[in-house]
């Protein structure tokens, strides 16, 4: 089989050459851009992780927390815990802050979504209330539980995580 003739990437202006399509870096941009359309169709509350301030937010925490909190394998993604929804549905003013974040693996943290957030979510919207949801996702695991109440006694009393207000 012969090799196939080199051509420019299929993105105007760009001067890559390729053996057919976008070069990497353009490839890359499109897929991130598919999944940023994918989120947003699914639900609008999800195109906060297309923005700069949560890019940055995300490379920051990323840069402390290195490791994956279930396997230890490189963390590639913050995972809010609670989810984001039901931060936001209890009134947190900064649910992207550190305190609500735990580092994960793009596996574990489908895994994590999958098994925990999605059933949580879909209780929230079939009408449960979402501080009951939050206790009952994170009673169970010890010092979280306590971390939960006194980040949540802080909300109500200074409008977001501790030191934040």
């Amino acid at each position: 089989m012969s090799p196939r003739a080199l051509s420019p990437c299929t993105t105007p202006g760009c001067p890559s050459l390729v053996v057919g399509g976008h070069c990497p870096l353009h490839r890359r941009a499109k897929r991130r851009g598919q999944a940023a359309q994918r989120r947003s169709a699914n639900d609008p509350s999800m195109d906060v992780y297309s923005t700069t301030q949560w890019m940055g937010v995300r490379t920051a925490y990323l840069s402390l927390h290195p490791w994956c909190l279930d396997c230890g394998a490189k963390a590639t993604q913050p995972d809010h815990v609670p989810p984001r929804m039901l931060l936001l549905a209890l009134g947190v003013h900064e649910p992207d802050h550190a305190r609500w974040l735990q580092p994960r693996c793009a596996t574990c943290h489908a895994r994590k979504t999958r098994t925990i957030d999605a059933p949580l979510i879909r209780r929230w919207r079939n009408g449960e209330d979402a501080r009951e949801l939050c206790n009952e996702l994170l009673k169970p695991r010890g010092e979280l539980g306590t971390h939960f109440e006194t980040s949540m006694q802080n909300v109500e009393e200074v409008g977001g995580p501790p030191g934040v207000g």
